[in-house]
């Protein structure tokens, strides 16, 4: 959905300060830990952010900004991406310090990858149809990587990669969730898709909120959320799923064994 302005977007250094703290408390949930403020040296703000790590952190802003810290938050690299100046990166997905994608709003909708820590990036996707406007995306694992935009002709945009984000292609629609009148997806740092195995979810808002969701490689089925009383800025801004057996975690560790 595209975006208002909002002051959460200027508060780049409050954000690092949370993915820190976060990392942190999900590698040790019984332990204390405490906020630290870190201040990349930039000017532009934040949307997308992804903490791979308690050391490694990566985000994205506006004007095609990343910046990337591999120790913790004690220093910080930055920059932007190559022909993505006039584009917001609204979600990027790290695999490790190296390896990440980046996917931008707006029309051309874009995804780019970078292979040496952010300092090259190489346009993998585009799209520029105007009425393009992707707003989350998310990995299953190191493969199989999932983007989501707004709807076109009554179903929302979602394309797919299954090579580590090398490659991408958009879905036929019956594979694709379809719209109601009114629905809409917020471009909340990306967290309104939610991938895992063979599932996934979206999340989305507007005067029609509800949850999308396939299992295996069936067709998308909608679900409206009667709880969530939506109107056009109102809704679902994200998704989280929680692991709920031994095979289920055992599932994920499968999948995150299939790394490079």
């Amino acid at each position: 959905m595209r975006p208002l302005r909002s002051p959460i977007a200027s508060l780049s250094s409050l954000v690092f300060a949370a993915a820190a703290g976060i990392a942190g408390a999900q590698a040790a949930p019984q332990a204390d830990f405490s906020w630290r403020l870190f201040e990349p040296a930039i000017d532009t703000g934040l949307r997308g952010l992804h903490a791979v790590s308690e050391q490694i952190v990566w985000a994205t802003g506006a004007d095609g900004t990343w910046v990337r810290s591999i120790d913790g938050g004690n220093t910080w690299q930055s920059g932007r991406i190559r022909g993505a100046e006039n584009l917001g990166v609204r979600d990027v997905h790290a695999f490790d310090g190296v390896y990440a994608v980046a996917l931008t709003i707006g029309s051309p909708g874009r995804v780019y990858r970078t292979n040496d820590g952010g300092y090259t990036w190489q346009l993998v996707y585009e799209d520029s149809r105007p009425e393009v406007f992707f707003n989350c995306m998310d990995f299953a694992d190191d493969a199989r990587g999932y983007a989501v935009g707004d709807a076109i002709d009554g179903r929302f945009l979602l394309i797919a990669t299954s090579d580590g984000g090398r490659n991408w292609a958009p879905l036929s629609a019956p594979h694709r969730p379809e719209a109601m009148p009114g629905e809409a997806q917020f471009a909340a740092s990306g967290t309104c898709l939610q991938a895992m195995g063979e599932r996934l979810w979206v999340g989305t808002g507007g005067s029609v909120p509800g949850l999308s969701f396939r299992q295996r490689r069936a067709s998308m089925e909608h679900q409206p959320d009667p709880t969530a009383a939506g109107s056009a800025v109102a809704g679902r801004l994200r998704t989280a799923l929680l692991e709920r057996s031994r095979r289920h975690r055992r599932r994920r560790r499968l999948y995150e064994r299939g790394r490079r």
